[in-house]
């Protein structure tokens, strides 16, 4: 048995699931569609995505098991990070990565439809013109 605070794990319990880290980006004028994302090494069963643009103060946290999808975003107030409103939304929303282009010209968004034997599909959606690609930290739990 393992002793944490004042809460006791049996032994196995102990083992902590696998872990790997994807990087990977989404071009603003990509458009639509279903994307593959392998090289995990295994199939997860929950993904962290961590999201930003190179050229914004948009950035957003998400998280999904291909069944549940959920994120977190920095305010959308013209470029302000430290203004505005945080969102939050669940299943049936956005998904669980969204890069809003701060200039109002359109924005990203994706959640995983699959979980693939070696990594897992992303299906995209794009509306109007992002003014910039978004960069993806991906975090992916067995």
């Amino acid at each position: 048995m393992v002793q944490i605070g004042d809460m006791t794990i049996q032994d196995e319990a102990v083992v902590l699931p696998a872990t790997a880290l994807a990087t990977f980006s989404r071009a603003s004028g990509a458009g639509n569609g279903s994307v593959g994302y392998t090289g995990i090494g295994f199939k997860p069963s929950y993904v962290i995505f961590i999201m930003a643009s190179n050229n914004e103060p948009s950035s957003s946290w998400g998280f999904d098991n291909a069944v549940i999808n959920t994120y977190v975003q920095t305010p959308e107030n013209e470029g302000a990070p430290t203004s505005g409103t945080w969102q939050i939304e669940g299943k049936g929303g956005e998904g669980s990565i969204l890069y809003v282009d701060v200039s109002g010209a359109g924005e990203i968004n994706g959640f995983i439809s699959s979980m693939d034997s070696d990594g897992f599909t992303i299906d995209w959606t794009q509306t109007g013109t992002p003014g910039h690609s978004c960069q993806v930290k991906a975090i992916c739990f067995k």
